[in-house]
């Protein structure tokens, strides 16, 4: 449907083939903010964890050894 609308040469083709890559873009954008929405909750997941199991680590060392 969309090669249809790029080889149609009246106005109202060119219109809609815009309002098409548009939307595209819009969506190509949200897509992109979702998956880096979930990517951050990642790395701020793992820093917790690692920051955790250090403490957790060094805590026990220290109890081990004193």
């Amino acid at each position: 449907m969309v090669k249809i609308m790029v080889t149609m040469t009246c106005r109202w083709g060119k219109d809609m083939n815009k309002v098409f890559r548009t939307f595209k873009n819009v969506f190509l954008d949200l897509f992109s903010m979702g998956k880096g929405f979930v990517y951050g909750f990642v790395m701020v997941g793992l820093f917790i964890v690692i920051c955790g199991a250090l403490i957790y680590g060094v805590l026990y060392i220290t109890n081990v050894i004193f």
